[in-house]
């Protein structure tokens, strides 16, 4: 037996789509749904009730002028868009139905809305009787359990870790959020200077950059303006650097994700040994392995 999985990306707050696509899992009957990024609607609502993304900023030699006011009040007004559309329409559909959901940011979604989004999706879920069931992940990079239960028992039938990671290479892309260096040799970023920008904007929130793994200033890029009394979006620069490939490039990130992955198998296996095992007959290492196995995946198709 295995766990099925549905999987799909790029709803860009496409309503209609996403009842389909819970619809589909449904009739399936699968295990666990996982949204893979870019979820909300970009801007104004493009992808939802509008052709055109952004015609009424001011534009410069036939471009948008992103240096502009009116760009900056542009993304502050999109990130408290997403933000509504997350915890008021995302987090409770998906919550009414019962296949548990796993929920991975995508470049297009602000980091700086990930705290609010895991508390709503914890409330929603407590408040349908299923605690767990809607969660969002990480998008440094996490690692987490997907399980088939048995209806009758709810014992694990089936299992499979899942590594997640929202992290993009940078680009011409104005959401700076999740985007790093390709892998640790900066030339690999450098030659494609021509198709990207590492100016834009990210997520103004210190609890956004504890969520979305970001680094220090000096690492992760440079913080151009901020207004303290807004925590929207505030003008960012990435640093290109060596020490920001080296360390915080994607490669890096994923090395440290797989690593971590590996040391649990580790600790997962040195507890199925008696000879490794704490206690008389092992019973201590094995309710151990129990709760650390909990706590990394928990629930059905992942529902902690």
């Amino acid at each position: 037996m295995s766990v099925k999985i549905c999987f799909s990306s790029d709803l860009h707050g496409n309503c209609g789509h996403l009842r389909q696509i819970l619809a589909t899992a449904a009739a399936a009957s699968c295990d666990v749904l996982i949204l893979g990024g870019d979820l909300a609607p970009r801007g104004s609502g493009m992808g939802v009730d509008g052709p055109n993304l952004h015609p009424f900023l001011p534009h410069k030699d036939g471009k948008v002028d992103w240096e502009s006011d009116q760009a900056l009040t542009y993304m502050n007004k999109a990130y408290a868009t997403q933000g509504r559309w997350f915890t008021e329409t995302l987090v409770p559909l998906l919550a009414a139905q019962p296949i548990p959901t796993v929920c991975l940011f995508g470049n297009s979604d602000w980091g700086g809305l990930m705290p609010q989004c895991r508390r709503a999706a914890s409330a929603a879920s407590e408040a349908a009787g299923a605690p767990g069931r809607v969660r969002f992940v990480n998008g440094d990079g996490d690692l987490f359990m997907l399980h088939t239960l048995s209806a009758d028992s709810g014992i694990p039938l089936a299992s499979v870790a899942a590594l997640s990671c929202s992290l993009v290479p940078v680009c011409a892309h104005k959401k700076k959020d999740w985007e790093r260096c390709d892998t640790r040799d900066l030339r690999d970023t450098m030659a494609r200077t021509p198709d990207m920008d590492p100016c834009g904007f990210a997520s103004a929130s210190l609890s956004a950059a504890a969520a979305a793994g970001n680094v220090e200033t000096g690492q992760r890029g440079e913080e151009v303006s901020r207004d303290e009394k807004e925590p929207g979006v505030v003008r960012w620069r990435l640093h290109l650097t060596e020490a920001a490939a080296r360390d915080h490039s994607i490669e890096a990130a994923l090395d440290r994700l797989i690593s971590r992955w590996w040391k649990q198998q580790t600790r997962e296996e040195k507890l199925k040994d008696p000879l490794e095992q704490p206690g008389v007959g092992g019973g201590r290492g094995r309710e151990e392995g129990q709760e650390r196995r909990g706590g990394e995946g928990g629930g059905r198709g992942g529902e902690q």
